[in-house]
């Protein structure tokens, strides 16, 4: 490296944004967030068995920048947002100071729907199962039901399929929802409430899709009996964050409120949403989400006749709870 190149970690660098209010973010994610700044400063004392590799963290960004998202009217290069650069880069990034292993053998992901979820699995699952250079691993994705489990697995075929060199290295068996990863001879498989799959295997990756959908959490226990022996196995537990909407129609009266429900499809769509309303002096929004949500309205509804109401449904809901 040429003395006094700057390199680059997105990692870091979404942490400190939160910390420093740059990006909004609930209270678990700041802490999160600052958990990753303190241990930077921890790691440099000899004793403490961490250490962050900057460039195992961006290795995972770069690769994941390197995959192409086919769906839509054009094929276009993934862009990965800063809290997956935190989520991937944290994962990757943190090892153990005498054999390098992976510090985080377990992660879990909430987040509000159309975010991205089973992306961020099947970028986790191309990644471990054939450029980690760990070899014959078993790599499960699981959920309730096969059609759940099945997400996932999409994810990582469409990835495979729109990239040439990347399909060179797979075999996707789509009849018994498999992958050959044929760089490492690792297996890639969809399996949905059959345990007795799991029983016996060792999972490199284990992922856990929808995990609020779990009746219990027998799953999760199968997967983690299996990566005790094994140094850098991570299980990747991840859910959505909110609730059903079901139950606002069953709680509010027609006769007495006339409204409607609108889910956001991208970021800053809340703004939108809540400035047309603003505009046509409707009495009052609620934001259904967490502090990110709750902050794109309220911008909104600043000096207009228009109230704002919370209902909390994100990770942190900091602002909530400050106002309780």
């Amino acid at each position: 490296m040429a003395a006094g190149a700057t390199v680059t970690d997105r990692c870091t660098q979404y942490a400190l944004d939160v910390v420093a209010s740059v990006i909004i973010a609930g209270e678990y994610v700041r802490l999160a967030c600052q958990r990753h700044l303190d241990d930077l400063e921890k790691a440099k004392a000899a004793p403490y068995k961490y250490y962050f590799d900057v460039e195992k963290s961006e290795e995972i960004i770069n690769f994941a920048e390197e995959l192409t998202i086919a769906e839509g009217d054009e094929q276009e290069n993934v862009t990965a947002y800063p809290f997956q650069c935190f989520i991937l880069g944290s994962l990757n990034g943190w090892r153990t100071k005498e054999k390098g292993h992976r510090r985080f053998r377990t992660s879990y992901v909430q987040l509000g729907r159309q975010n991205g979820k089973s992306f961020i699995n099947g970028i986790l699952a191309c990644y471990y199962g054939n450029f980690d250079g760990y070899k014959y691993g078993k790599i499960f994705c699981t959920a309730t039901k096969q059609d759940q489990a099945n997400i996932v697995f999409d994810e990582i075929v469409k990835f495979i399929n729109s990239d040439e060199d990347l399909s060179e290295w797979f075999k996707v068996h789509e009849h018994n929802h498999t992958i050959d990863c044929l760089c490492t001879h690792s297996e890639i498989k969809a399996l949905s409430g059959d345990t007795k799959s799991l029983d016996g295997h060792r999972a490199y990756l284990g992922i856990v899709d929808e995990y609020h959908a779990h009746k219990t959490n027998q799953m999760y226990k199968l997967l983690e009996g299996g990566i005790k022996k094994l140094k850098s196995a991570l299980i990747s537990v991840i859910t959505t964050a909110g609730f059903d909407l079901k139950w606002i129609d069953e709680r509010i009266d027609r006769a007495l409120f006339d409204y409607s429900i609108v889910k956001t499809q991208y970021a800053g769509h809340a703004v939108e949403i809540a400035a047309a309303a603003a505009k046509d002096n409707v009495d009052i929004v609620v934001a259904i989400g967490g502090d990110g949500t709750i902050n794109e309205i309220g911008r909104s509804l600043v000096h207009t006749n228009t109230a704002l109401g919370i209902i909390p449904c994100g990770s942190g809901n900091g602002l909530a709870r400050h106002l309780h």
